[in-house]
């Protein structure tokens, strides 16, 4: 990925932790060098969350209840 979509898949992150979404993993880019990012795992993901809606292409992944 090149450094725009680095920005874009943290914004993501940022937004599914300010929004009230458990980090269960990653969330933090990997290494120094390249835009490498830890993979993801959120948790009490909701319906209305940014990261719920929209496709995220990097190494995040959302887990959602249901009845």
């Amino acid at each position: 990925i090149d450094s725009k979509q680095f920005e874009k898949i943290l914004k993501y992150i940022r937004s599914g932790v300010e929004n009230g979404a458990t980090l269960e993993t990653g969330g933090e880019r990997l290494g120094s060098k390249g835009f490498y990012i830890q993979p993801t795992v959120f948790s009490n993901v909701q319906d209305g969350m940014l990261i719920a809606k929209e496709e995220i292409f990097g190494p995040v992944q959302s887990i959602f209840k249901f009845k």
